[in-house]
């Protein structure tokens, strides 16, 4: 296995790269959309610019094996004792691409090369894993000497959607649940017009500003833009969905789902599909008409749609809102997890560290 370590402002090189992990992603269909060459990579180039940020590419030959991407931090143990230790990841999920049926020898290579760069930090730090890539982690601890710790740390929200069959698919919601979807969209029939969904499916030659500008414009009117955190408002932001929306509309990817009542726009969502998954990336609505409770009814529309159609199994959030919890999706974790270095700080933090996980 060979190791290729990128920095900013290089890109050229780990574009170099996004053919092979295009096809990786498409082909692993158990790997997370954050393992995808459209998350990671758009969001080595695009986000915490400042930072001493790095991507790792493993490789055999110029055979694209896995790709990990990686920050030097301080990690404030007890708020108070700062600690050196290497970030993964990005800003949602900490996962790396990885082909699983070299998992282990790719992993481990990608481990060494960051140890080897770091010598000095106590651990690598993984927030959010997902399963796959956790379990590569627990697969390698298992057959080398690396100290693993990890604990569950987060929650997404997973829809079965394979029945076919939208009533079968609520007839866990409550009672109270159901009369007020139905009142909300009558309401809004009423008061502004028929309700129709319109499913936008970029092709790779299409150019995607007008509706990448339709979604900046819908979200910045909500809450987000008054506090300022809206996509259009956080350059950085604004560049990363971007960036993501163009690569996955190359792939032919690249879901809109917006939802009219009449002529208005009252919920958008920006979505990324790989064969049975549809990953809902960023969900906007249209403010003026929050009496109606538009993302509900967004939502809803959107797993009907997703019901209908046969390719999609699965619908995923890629965080765990609780107003979701009225459709009981299933719950799937995120793992925490530290690979342990070989050095002095890295032994005696995970000898304390394991003492405390296990009081």
């Amino acid at each position: 296995m060979q190791i290729e370590t990128i920095l900013l402002p290089n890109i050229q090189r780990i574009e170099y790269w996004q053919e092979q992990w295009f096809t990786l992603f498409k082909e692993q269909t158990n790997t997370d959309l954050a393992a995808s060459y459209q998350w990671l990579a758009s969001d080595f180039i695009n986000l915490k610019t400042g930072n001493n940020r790095r991507c790792y590419i493993v490789h055999n030959d110029g055979v694209f094996k896995g790709a990990i991407v990686c920050e030097t931090e301080w990690y404030k143990l007890g708020k108070k004792l700062p600690i050196p230790i290497v970030n993964t990841g990005s800003h949602f999920v900490n996962d790396f691409a990885i082909d699983n049926i070299d998992g282990t020898h790719a992993l481990d290579a990608l481990i060494k090369a960051i140890q080897n760069d770091f010598p000095h930090s106590a651990w690598i730090h993984f927030e959010r894993l997902t399963l796959n890539c956790c379990q590569h982690l627990q697969a390698l601890s298992a057959r080398t000497r690396y100290s693993l710790l990890s604990q569950d740390t987060d929650l997404s929200s997973i829809f079965d959607v394979s029945s076919g069959d939208f009533s079968a698919f609520t007839q866990n919601m409550s009672s109270k649940s159901k009369a007020n979807l139905r009142n909300y969209e009558r309401l809004l029939v009423k008061k502004v017009g028929p309700v129709e969904l319109e499913i936008i499916s970029p092709q790779p030659e299409d150019n995607i500003d007008i509706q990448f500008n339709h979604f900046l414009d819908i979200e910045n009117s909500g809450w987000k833009g008054q506090k300022g955190t809206s996509i259009t408002q956080l350059t950085d932001s604004k560049n990363f969905h971007y960036s993501l929306c163009k690569a996955a509309a190359k792939q032919g990817q690249l879901r809109w789902y917006k939802l009219y009542a009449g002529d208005q726009l009252v919920t958008m969502n920006m979505a990324i599909q790989r064969a049975g998954d549809l990953w809902v990336v960023k969900t906007a609505y249209n403010d003026n008409l929050r009496e109606f409770s538009p993302g509900i009814i967004g939502i809803t529309k959107l797993l009907n749609s997703a019901i209908v159609d046969k390719e999609i199994c699965t619908v995923r959030m890629i965080t765990n809102y609780s107003w979701l919890d009225r459709w009981h999706p299933k719950k799937e974790m995120y793992h925490g997890a530290r690979i342990f270095n070989k050095n002095l700080l890295g032994k005696v933090f995970y000898a304390f560290l394991k003492f405390m996980q296990s009081k």
